[in-house]
């Protein structure tokens, strides 16, 4: 029963106040880079402070902190800032819906799989690109139709931009799948799966109520969509939190079972991922295989606990 204004006002005004601390932690932090430097001159170690991770993690908390604090108290100038960046982002939203249609008609002329053939990032890209269309979506919505600016143009580039959304969210989440079979289960592609979830089921909320109410009703229906979705979201990151899936378990248990069933060669399984991504089952698990009747694998999993640090390249 919550008035949908109520919600799309603050939901923007904290990502307009979220970006605006973001914006100045990074000046604050470009100003003691600076004032190190300056210090050097004279022979004052400031930058050895600097560089220690308790000072950059306290530093990072006051600067935000601050910068929050202090745009929450001008909230009336943030409601008109608001409206400006409202302006601004519907105005990128016939460009995007023009890129994502050449893009969509060009991949089916391709095939889909030139999408993973070119590059190992297109999850992340195509999942950008989606959340860049969702936000480009609502810019348009806005919180009801008499507010809605930029006449016909903008309100159909919205409308393309929430069609959009699904096959988007849908390629990645086939992208994902691909590495997923090729490599195996990692908690970072576990995680990316949680966030294809909450993006596909968006998309096809979208798709949906786009198509259901072509004829004129469905702006009103992306916001009631927005309300619920938004709940649902909040629901699945609290059981996401609790302590009933620990995904460096799951991980490990996947990547144990490729190992024994010959899916991976040993030369080819990534032990130092058992040691520093898994957590601590997979650090118990890089110790078990020390000890295996397997000759090599026991060797590279003792190569594997004897570094210092993760090997990269």
């Amino acid at each position: 029963r919550t008035d949908y204004k109520d919600i799309h006002y603050f939901v923007w005004t904290d990502a307009i106040t979220g970006a605006g601390a973001a914006a100045f932690f990074l000046i604050a932090w470009l100003l003691i880079w600076l004032l190190a430097s300056l210090f050097d001159l004279v022979g004052i170690p400031l930058r050895d402070l600097v560089q220690e991770d308790w000072f950059t993690a306290t530093y990072a908390g006051l600067t935000l902190g601050a910068g929050l604090g202090t745009l929450r108290n001008q909230l009336k100038i943030i409601g008109t800032l608001q409206s400006v960046v409202l302006l601004v982002l519907s105005i990128l939203a016939l460009p995007l819906a023009i890129a994502i249609a050449v893009f969509l008609g060009a991949v089916v002329v391709s095939g889909p799989s030139v999408l993973w053939n070119a590059t190992d990032s297109a999850t992340p890209v195509l999942l950008s690109i989606a959340i860049g269309a969702y936000v480009l979506t609502n810019a348009v919505l806005r919180d009801r139709d008499t507010d809605m600016v930029g006449g016909a143009v903008l309100r159909w580039s919205g409308y393309a931009l929430a069609l959009g959304i699904l096959p988007l969210t849908v390629f990645a989440a086939i992208s994902t799948g691909v590495r997923i079979d090729q490599h195996g289960l990692s908690p970072e592609r576990l995680w990316a799966v949680c966030s294809l979830t909450v993006a596909v089921a968006f998309g096809l909320a979208y798709f949906v109520d786009a198509l259901v109410g072509a004829r004129g009703s469905w702006r009103d229906r992306l916001r009631a969509s927005n309300l619920k979705l938004g709940l649902a979201t909040a629901l699945f990151a609290l059981f996401l939190a609790l302590p009933v899936l620990n995904f460096g378990v799951i991980s490990t248990s996947d990547q144990l079972a490729r190992l024994k069933s010959g899916a991976i060669s040993a030369k080819e399984f990534d032990f130092s991922a058992l040691r520093w991504d898994f957590g601590e089952p997979g650090r118990e698990a890089l110790a078990r295989l020390a000890e295996s009747e397997r000759t090599r694998v026991a060797e590279l999993a003792q190569n594997t606990l004897q570094l210092e640090s993760k090997p990269y390249g």
